[in-house]
């Protein structure tokens, strides 16, 4: 009891009213201070975005380069404003930023990712690639897709010895000529997505006989993957046949099951394509040691592993050969 009677009367001694007056006096001023700050804090903000030219070259900088609005208010700020002068600082930070990001997750495991295919107009060169990320979800986000287009276009850019054959295929595999054709969009695309992105391999094939058609086939697993470009097919897998038309192939819309259906020269690579990529064939008519063509017979009773002796997928009561010989062409 006597503790409690000490306790109030120090609470209430002159000493201690002094110390609580400039306590609460501080407290006040401390206050004052930080709402102070967050006005003008507020303000600034509210000047920056109200200004019609500052919101829209935000809004512009964040389109064209897919950075964080944070990240390009920086650029704006560090460049009054200026769009062109920003997005080049704003790239050269990424860059800086993407080689270090790149170095430290560069172990990480990337087990998804996309196929891509350009063909040119004209159906006699194409490219195919495989570009890997880490998970699903950034695979299907389109500043990875627009990476996977960019890549397989800039593949088909590259110089490749002429031939006498028929149809060539070029294999790309080595990290250095990967790199070489990548540039700097691996490190940009690191950063900008947080995962790890490898350039995996790259194939081009192209004709020169002018009576040769390249059909590019990509399938999608779940949702189809859009491409910015008419000439670039996205998917988790693809495929590329080599066909000659025996004469104008007319497009039909007879259906599927008809053994005499034929198609339009996109249709059927789309339809041999779906075959292929189903059954995996190891060759278009395997040959025996000495160059004669393997009698029909051959496998006995195991699926064929050789293309034009498989059932055809979308029509088993016919094999791949039927359908090509019923469509005017040969692979």
């Amino acid at each position: 009891m006597s503790n409690l009677k000490s306790f109030y009367r120090l609470s209430l001694s002159p000493f201690h009213n002094y110390l609580m007056q400039t306590e609460f006096t501080r407290v006040c001023d401390s206050r004052s201070i930080l709402s102070n700050i967050k006005t003008s804090l507020f303000d600034y903000r509210l000047r920056f975005l109200s200004s019609p030219s500052s919101s829209s070259t935000l809004s512009t900088l964040r389109k064209k380069t897919g950075y964080a609005f944070v990240l390009c208010r920086k650029a704006l700020e560090q460049n009054d404003n200026d769009l062109n002068k920003a997005e080049k600082w704003l790239r050269a930070e990424a860059l800086k930023q993407g080689w270090e990001k790149a170095e430290q997750i560069k172990s990480r495991t990337t087990g998804q990712g996309l196929i891509g295919i350009y063909t040119d107009p004209t159906l006699q060169k194409s490219t195919i690639i495989e570009v890997k990320c880490e998970t699903d979800f950034v695979a299907k986000n389109q500043n990875f897709v627009s990476l996977v287009t960019d890549l397989a276009k800039l593949s088909a850019q590259i110089d490749t010895e002429k031939t006498e054959a028929s149809v060539e295929k070029i294999v790309i595999n080595d990290e250095q000529k990967l790199n070489e054709i990548s540039g700097n969009r691996l490190v940009e695309s690191i950063n900008k997505l947080g995962e790890n992105i490898r350039f995996l391999r790259a194939c081009i094939i192209k004709t020169n006989q002018i009576d040769i058609r390249l059909l590019p086939y990509a399938h999608a697993v779940a949702s189809k993957i859009e491409s910015n470009d008419i000439n670039v097919q996205l998917g988790k897998y693809g495929t590329i046949i080599a066909v000659r038309p025996k004469n104008q192939i007319e497009q039909s819309k007879n259906d599927l099951e008809s053994n005499e259906v034929s198609y339009d020269i996109q249709e059927l690579g789309a339809r041999l394509g779906q075959h292929i990529i189903g059954l995996s064939p190891k060759s278009v008519l395997r040959e025996d040691d000495t160059g004669e063509k393997l009698p029909d017979d051959i496998n006995g009773d195991e699926e064929p592993t050789d293309l034009l002796r498989q059932k055809f997928l979308l029509n088993e009561d016919i094999t791949v050969k039927q359908f090509v010989d019923n469509s005017n062409v040969e692979i």
